[in-house]
């Protein structure tokens, strides 16, 4: 199977369309995402004068992120549309009939991993949802089974920042590239977006070897969780979220192997990963 199918670029327009121009349901890869903290960081550049450099932020971060999946297959028009508003991003890639359309899912996949790796690196933390369904994408609206089912799936399965697969997608998994996905403690299948780092051999520079360019992206993944993990230490319903996050980054380390070294893994200063006995005070007589 060759991706993206071959056809030409002026009919990609046309994929929602029926030939007299009326719009058609299609089937669809359709991905419904939640920039964690939007409201709460919005309102905290409202305050304190900054909404223009946060706007500036947020578009820069989008275009570099979408101008990246663009150039994942040079030189073709990537099958996919996007639309964004307030703090919800969807991405919808529509399948064609025939054997293209079991490998819709997978290349789907790809790109929202390296979609939510950039995203994130860029200081937006992502979760989301995932569904295979009907659905009608035009210049002005998303319509369809596939948005209903994808944003039930973020809101009610996703919790953490990550991008849960709805049911409807099971039967495609067989598809999935080899490391795409993980399945969570809670039985959740979700996009493993560290493993779209790009690396081959990560050695230690300490014993005289250059690590592969991946691990600065690894390093400035850890300072991000770390900081968030301070930044709530108070507010246990958000620092949970990135608790979550720190135990995934850590986890894509250790499935590295021994050749990564412990430094590169998250560690909160302000609370430990796992219960703690509770420690008698100084001069206490208890």
């Amino acid at each position: 199977m060759t991706w993206p199918p071959k056809v030409p670029f002026d009919k990609w327009e046309n994929l929602y369309r029926e030939k007299d121009g009326r719009p058609r349901l299609r089937r669809s890869v359709v991905a419904f995402l939640d920039l964690l903290g939007y409201r709460s960081a919005v309102e905290r550049a409202h305050a304190e004068g900054r909404q223009h450099e946060f706007l500036l932020k947020l578009r820069t971060a989008l275009d570099q992120s979408l101008s990246r999946l663009r150039d994942i297959v040079p030189g073709h028009r990537a099958p996919w549309r996007v639309k964004a508003f307030t703090d919800n991003i969807v991405l919808c890639f529509p399948m064609l009939s025939g054997e293209d359309e079991a490998g819709t899912l997978p290349i789907a996949i790809d790109r929202l991993g390296s979609f939510q790796l950039y995203m994130t690196i860029d200081g937006f933390f992502i979760r989301g949802g995932v569904a295979v369904a009907d659905a009608y994408f035009d210049e002005e609206i998303v319509f369809g089974p596939g948005l209903l089912e994808a944003y039930a799936t973020e809101s009610q399965r996703a919790r953490d920042p990550r991008i849960v697969l709805a049911d409807s997608c099971l039967q495609y998994i067989a598809e999935s590239p080899s490391g795409s996905l993980l399945k969570d403690a809670d039985g959740q299948l979700f996009v493993n977006y560290l493993d779209k780092i790009s690396w081959y051999d990560v050695y230690d520079e300490q014993e005289g070897r250059t690590p592969a360019p991946g691990v600065d992206f690894l390093t400035q993944h850890k300072r991000l969780v770390e900081a968030k993990l301070h930044e709530y230490a108070a507010e246990p319903a958000v620092w949970s979220k990135y608790h979550w996050v720190a135990r995934y980054h850590n986890f894509f380390c250790k499935d590295c192997g021994p050749t990564l070294p412990l430094r590169y893994r998250v560690v909160d200063q302000d609370a430990a990963f796992e219960p703690q006995r509770i420690r008698k005070r100084e001069g206490s007589k208890k």
